[in-house]
């Protein structure tokens, strides 16, 4: 029969795995939180420009000409041309940015983080 008397509580086996698995958590966050706050801004500003080209006609290179340039003023580098979405109809006139990031995790695991923003400009009438 054992004696419970000489076990009380955790091992120290299991305080380094807490303490790793929380160290992980934190190195994933700080990774991340940059990531996620650049993504916002492009929210913000994506939906910025749409109120801002409401009941107009834009072309592609003007609304790429506005998200150009709000992307230099935040310092963002990593969007391109090719990652803009511009679709027009009759009535409507869809623009966004569809861009992913990737960032080295720990070692040879990377994370991918995909962002889709997407607004609609009403046209004139």
């Amino acid at each position: 029969m054992m004696n419970f008397k000489n076990q009380c509580g955790a091992s120290f086996v299991f305080w380094v795995l807490v303490v790793a698995l929380f160290g992980f958590l934190l190195m994933a966050g700080v990774k991340l939180f940059p990531i996620y706050y650049r993504g916002l801004s492009v929210k913000t500003f994506v939906e910025d420009i749409a109120a801002e080209l409401d009941g107009k006609n834009p072309s592609r290179k003007q609304v790429w000409q506005k998200i150009a340039k709000r992307l230099d003023v935040n310092g963002i580098r990593n969007i391109k041309r090719d990652d803009m979405v511009f679709e027009k109809d009759k009535k409507k006139t869809y623009i966004g940015l569809d861009y992913e990031e990737r960032i080295p995790l720990a070692g040879n695991i990377d994370v991918v983080v995909m962002f889709n923003y997407r607004q609609t400009i009403d046209q004139k009438k």
